[in-house]
């Protein structure tokens, strides 16, 4: 954020609303939020906003809507369109939470919820619809959303809605409503298309950019390591090993790897799960509330399924792969360092990838330094001091008196630290940090071990070419051609059939070679 302050009561809103904000804890205003809310108060402009995720976006634009918008007017009002239905539900609750006891209602329409429910409410009366741009279009099909008289459009992350395929939507949108209104654009980044979009439906605007620290990331610990992909999923656990409490999102590239991930952690019987977008609706909705309550400390997720997501105290980010584009890393390490709070970025990379890192740190204006991969003997010596302090707390608060004849008789037989060793030994295993496996080694296997190879130690090329060769040996033997070389029968063989199925090959006679005259 810039390094003046800006006061919400210096921005032209409203007693009601200023108390609203109080109560919601916000003491100042963010730089977006100081630039914004006075021209949408006391202006005809259009806006262009150029600002990072976490800016407090949703409030620039949604506190003065609530001032403007009429009570109950009778229609739609006004239209925000967002990339993804996390969001759209983000983006509504939270301009609910601007009302205090003004009479708005606000709703979000989105796929992956029963269309009856919002068609309904719809039909109710509604002053500000929240969504995304397949289910908007939808209703408009429908004839059960009339946007012909909306005051006020806003595109919230319209580069992320650019790189979804919706700007053809948003724009059959757009000629839908009137020509007399304002439109408010929300963006990370201004691409030429956008820029375009802009041009197109934005007569009068002016653009809003911020910069400097709000850009940067100062409250973030960003690290990449170098890491093997067979190796990625060992390093996560012991990141989380480490950690005293992680609560954080691993981010990846797609959703088999999402559930790769997940499924793995699972059984190691972390408090895990995931969010891609094979998750029907209220899936999504049970797990983010599970997440945000800290009942699920990890979270595994594709970039689109976690818009929306807004939890302000994520310890972690991971990146499991490298993203395509800068802004995708600034969107996903932004979920972390939140509201004043320290965070921790942490991304994987291959061995050539380390100038991808270097145009991030030019990009960002943030260095990112290599990491020290967090090796099994750190992790063996966390749980031990995890497990002192775990003993420590159960001897000051708890009552073990039940336990005191049989510890006393333990200890008169075989001694207090035998006793003591031999319990810890039960809980948490012989604590030996077990070696690396080493890495198969082709020619180091040829040259040590005599016998047989088997087909899981032959390299690629003898694979192919002993699996070519076992097949062709198995054809022949399996059916002899029936034709001689003269067109005589010949012999086949045949499957004989058991009870236990087909065993081996028995031979059936169907005539044999005539001696050639």
């Amino acid at each position: 954020m810039n390094s003046e302050i800006i006061a919400f009561d210096t921005l032209g809103l409203s007693p009601e609303i200023l108390e609203t904000i109080r109560k919601r804890g916000f003491s100042s205003a963010s730089e977006i939020q100081g630039k914004a809310i006075p021209i949408i108060l006391n202006s005809e402009h259009d806006i262009v906003g150029i600002a990072q995720t976490g800016t407090g976006k949703t409030a620039a634009f949604g506190l003065p809507l609530i001032e403007k918008i009429a009570s109950r007017e009778g229609s739609v009002q006004c239209i925000v369109l967002t990339p993804t239905r996390e969001l759209a539900i983000q983006v509504a609750k939270e301009i609910d939470s601007f009302k205090g006891s003004k009479q708005i209602k606000t709703l979000p329409v989105y796929g992956g919820q029963d269309i009856a429910v919002q068609i309904r409410d719809l039909k109710r009366g509604v002053d500000i619809v929240v969504g995304t741009p397949g289910r908007v279009q939808d209703m408009m099909r429908r004839k059960v959303l009339d946007i012909s008289s909306v005051k006020y459009f806003i595109l919230d992350e319209a580069d992320e809605m650019l790189k979804m395929g919706f700007i053809d939507e948003i724009e059959l949108i757009l000629q839908e409503t009137p020509e007399k209104k304002r439109v408010f654009l929300f963006s990370a980044t201004i691409p030429p298309r956008i820029q375009n979009l802009a041009k197109k439906y934005m007569k009068n605007q002016v653009v809003l950019e911020v910069k400097g620290k709000e850009s940067k990331r100062d409250n973030i610990q960003q690290v990449y390591y170098r890491v093997r992909r067979s190796d990625k999923l060992d390093v996560i656990k012991n990141i989380i090993e480490l950690a005293d409490d992680f609560h954080g999102i691993i981010f990846c590239q797609t959703k088999v790897i999402v559930n790769e991930i997940s499924d793995a952690l699972k059984k190691e019987k972390l408090d895990v799960d995931c969010i891609h977008g094979d998750i029907n609706q209220s899936g999504r909705e049970r797990i983010l509330a599970q997440f945000k309550a800290k009942k699920i400390n990890i979270l595994i997720a594709t970039d689109v399924a976690a818009r929306g997501i807004d939890v302000n105290d994520l310890t972690h980010v991971i990146n499991y792969s490298l993203p395509k584009e800068v802004d995708s890393y600034v969107h996903r390490i932004g979920r972390t360092g939140r509201a004043g709070k320290q965070g921790i970025a942490i991304t994987f990379i291959d061995s050539r990838e380390e100038h991808k890192i270097r145009r991030l740190e030019k990009e960002t204006g943030n260095k990112i330094p290599e990491g020290e991969l967090p090796s099994r003997e750190k992790v063996a010596i966390k749980k031990q001091e995890r497990l002192i302090y775990e003993l420590e707390d159960i001897i000051t608060t708890k009552d073990t008196s039940f336990y005191s004849h049989v510890s006393k008789e333990l200890v008169k037989a075989f001694g207090d630290t035998a006793v003591i060793s031999a319990l810890l030994f039960q809980i948490n295993g012989s604590g030996k940090v077990e070696p690396p496996k080493e890495r198969y080694d082709h020619d180091t296997y040829r040259a040590t071990h005599k016998g047989p190879r088997t087909l899981r130690t032959l390299g690629r090329s003898d694979r192919k070419s002993y699996t070519d060769g076992k097949n062709r040996a198995t054809r022949r033997d399996a059916v002899k051609r029936t034709d001689g070389p003269f067109g005589e029968k010949s012999e086949k063989k045949s499957f004989k059939k058991s009870s236990d199925g087909y065993k081996g090959f028995g031979k059936k006679k169907t005539g044999g070679f005539k001696k050639r005259k």
